[in-house]
């Protein structure tokens, strides 16, 4: 998995800071090399919080999936705090936007792909739900996880420790299989979008938003 954009080697974990701190997590590398990540305590505050919705057209067995993280801000670090994954109906993704948005509500933007269900999901809550803002895509995918890869270069993005979160592996191995070797690219889209968001001018994404 250390091939692609994203690399297992560039990886940075946090625990919660009111428990205790785990055993280190190490990775096998492809060259056979064993890589222990960093980990830190998470942070007792955070500057910005946003939500990211990747979704899909309709729910079936062959559809993508219904991608929704909640992305902090720190400093320079950019934490994932929180999942939604799932092959989701129309109906299922607006109640999990809905939980996710009762969950988090520090995390007044609310970023969703203009595309697939994204469109009747924001009219839906529009009168309900602040903060929602439609984000057309700038260039292809392969673009948009480039655009933030220094930022996993730079050791700036932390995810939660498998110990306290065993999901983080399957993102990260989506991730780092990404563009060659994953089927399903939802939480990548997910994160380059909450990542883009941002590290750019706040100014310069309300252009989207109808708010």
């Amino acid at each position: 998995m250390s091939g692609g954009i994203f690399k297992m080697n560039e990886i940075k974990f946090y625990y919660p800071a009111a428990g205790y701190e785990p055993e280190p997590w190490s990775t096998k590398l492809e060259d056979g090399t064993t890589f222990v990540h960093e980990q830190m305590a998470e942070p007792k505050y955070f500057t910005t919080d946003v939500q990211s919705w990747d979704l899909a057209f309709k729910k079936t067995e062959s559809t993508d999936f219904v991608a929704g993280h909640v992305w902090s801000k720190r400093d320079s670090g950019f934490f994932l705090r929180d999942r939604f994954h799932d092959r989701a109906s129309f109906v299922d993704s607006l109640d999990a936007f809905m939980a996710m948005t009762n969950k988090w509500p520090s995390a007044t933007a609310k970023l969703v792909e203009d595309k697939a269900n994204g469109p009747a999901l924001m009219s839906m809550l529009d009168a309900k739900i602040q903060g929602i803002i439609p984000v057309e895509p700038d260039g292809g995918k392969i673009a948009r996880a480039n655009a933030v890869a220094p930022l996993f270069r730079a050791g700036n993005v932390y995810v939660p420790h498998p110990a306290s979160c065993p999901w983080i592996l399957d993102v990260l191995k989506e991730w780092c299989g990404f563009p060659r070797g994953s089927l399903n690219d939802d939480d990548v889209d997910a994160m380059t979008q909450a990542l883009n968001y941002m590290r750019q001018d706040n100014e310069w994404f309300a252009q989207l938003g109808r708010r």
